[in-house]
């Protein structure tokens, strides 16, 4: 089964939880808007299942958690151990029909995007918990 990839659809099974007082870096970032993204930490794709790692087309992602761009202390904070999933070669299909798949993602005929509920699942199996929708705020710029 597949939802509508926005907040609202995610949450049922994801649940956004940012830190409110430590730092800590996100395990899932979900992007929404003009240009939606799913940018996953290494950990998480090292264990995910098989089955959906080899239909992510993914590329290595940079975040960026520095306060600012003229503190040179705060360099390290440059995370380049994420993976964004490319939307690019996301097949067409008419979502009602689908039913079961292990698709991770698919757009319908409007070309709204889907993500599917078992690849949620998949993903809170391999440890996100830590998972934020829309920016890394406060802690960065992203």
């Amino acid at each position: 089964m597949f939802v509508i990839f926005n907040k609202n659809g995610i949450a049922q099974v994801l649940p956004e939880k940012k830190p409110k007082i430590i730092f800590m870096e996100p395990d899932a970032l979900f992007l929404f808007g003009v240009q939606n993204s799913l940018i996953l930490f290494e950990d998480i794709l090292d264990n995910l299942d098989i089955k959906w790692k080899e239909k992510l087309n993914l590329w290595q992602a940079e975040l960026d958690f520095r306060k600012s761009l003229d503190d040179e202390e705060e360099f390290d904070k440059l995370i380049d151990t994420y993976w964004s999933v490319d939307f690019g070669d996301i097949p067409q299909v008419n979502v009602i029909e689908i039913g079961d798949s292990d698709i991770p993602f698919v757009f319908d005929k409007t070309k709204k995007l889907y993500i599917n509920i078992d690849f949620l699942n998949a993903l809170k199996k391999a440890g996100a918990k830590d998972v934020w929708f829309d920016t890394t705020a406060p802690y960065g710029r992203y």
